[in-house]
C-alpha cells in the first residue's frame, strides 16, 4: 500500500496520497521495526512481535523507492538500501540463488520454501527482483548488481514455464533486458524549472529507467553529500549556469545535458 499511495502522489501530484504513505512508513519503523532493524510481523495494544516474512520486506522496500521518486527525501532511498542489506543477510540462498521466505534468525522447520509465483499479490522474490534492479540502477553499486543478476536467474527458467504466472516477476526480467537509464535532474529545491523537470518524468511510464534528483545550494548540502555516497555518478552531474538541468544516460553513458523542458520531454518521448 505504501507503493501504491507514494506511486499515486507523484504521478497525481496528490498531497494527500504522500502524506498517507509518509505515515505508514513511519508507523512501520516506530513500532514495527526493532533497533537492530529486524522488521516484526505484527503490532497489537502497544506491542510488537514475531520476526517478519520476506514478502514484508520486499514490500517495505518497494514502498520506500516509491517514497524517494515521490518526495526526493534521500533518507527514503538510504532506507531501502539498509533493509535491502537485511534482506540478503537473513533470507538469501547462497547455493542456489533467490530468497527463502523466513529468515536464518527465525524458527527453522523441515522445509526452507521459496515462493516465486505470483497470484493475487506478487511474491517477496518477484518484488526483491525489481527491487535490486532498480537500486543497482540508481546507486551502481556493483554487489546489488551482481545480486540483481544472481536473482533473475535464479527464477528465469521457472518463469519461462509458465509466464502468466510470474507476472510481476516478467516486469523485472523486462527491466534487466535493458539497456537501463538513468534520469539525474539537477538544481535548487525552489526552481520551478525543476519541478516541472520532475513532474515531466514522474509522468511518464519508461521501462529500465530510474529517476534521481540532485538537489544543490547550501540548505540541500547534507542532502547532496548523502545522495553522492549512495550514488557516487552522480557527482559530476551539476546544474550549468545555475539553472535546472537534466542528465539522460543508459548504462552511466550520459548524453549532452540537457536546460530545457521541452528538449527534456522529446527526447523521452
Amino acid at each position: 500500500m505504501i507503493a501504491a499511495l507514494a506511486r499515486g502522489a507523484a504521478v497525481l501530484e496528490d498531497v494527500r496520497c504522500r502524506e498517507a504513505a509518509e505515515k505508514a512508513e513511519r508507523f512501520i519503523r516506530n513500532k514495527l521495526q526493532r533497533l537492530d532493524g529486524r522488521l516484526l510481523a505484527r503490532y497489537r495494544d502497544g506491542e510488537s512481535g514475531l520476526n517478519s516474512y520476506l514478502d514484508d520486506y520486499a514490500f517495505l522496500i518497494w514502498g520506500l523507492l516509491e517514497l524517494y521518486r515521490s518526495t526526493f527525501q534521500v533518507v527514503y532511498l538510504s532506507r531501502a538500501i539498509d533493509l535491502t542489506h537485511k534482506v540478503r543477510d537473513l533470507f538469501w540462498d547462497q547455493e542456489d540463488g533467490g530468497f527463502f521466505f523466513y529468515g536464518t534468525d527465525s524458527e527453522q522447520l523441515i522445509a526452507r520454501p521459496k515462493e516465486i509465483y505470483d497470484s493475487a499479490m506478487p511474491s517477496g522474490n518477484s518484488v526483491m527482483a525489481a527491487n535490486l534492479l532498480q537500486l543497482a540502477a540508481i546507486t551502481g553499486d556493483s554487489e546489488l548488481e551482481e545480486l540483481a543478476v544472481r536473482q533473475v536467474n535464479a527464477f528465469a527458467g521457472t518463469a519461462a514455464e509458465y509466464p502468466r504466472g510470474y507476472a510481476y516477476f516478467m516486469t523485472a526480467l523486462l527491466f534487466a533486458s535493458g539497456p537501463t537509464s538513468e534520469i539525474v535532474i539537477t538544481g535548487q529545491k525552489d526552481d520551478p524549472q525543476v519541478a516541472e523537470m520532475l513532474r515531466l518524468v514522474q509522468q511518464q511510464y519508461a521501462t529500465g529507467a530510474v529517476l534521481i534528483y540532485r538537489p544543490e545550494g547550501e540548505k540541500n548540502g547534507p542532502d547532496s553529500v548523502q545522495l553522492e555516497k549512495l550514488a557516487p555518478f552522480t557527482r559530476e552531474q551539476k546544474s550549468i549556469d545555475g539553472r535546472a538541468t537534466a542528465y539522460v544516460c543508459q548504462d552511466r553513458a550520459c548524453r549532452e545535458p540537457i536546460t530545457e523542458t521541452e528538449a527534456l520531454g522529446s527526447l523521452l518521448q
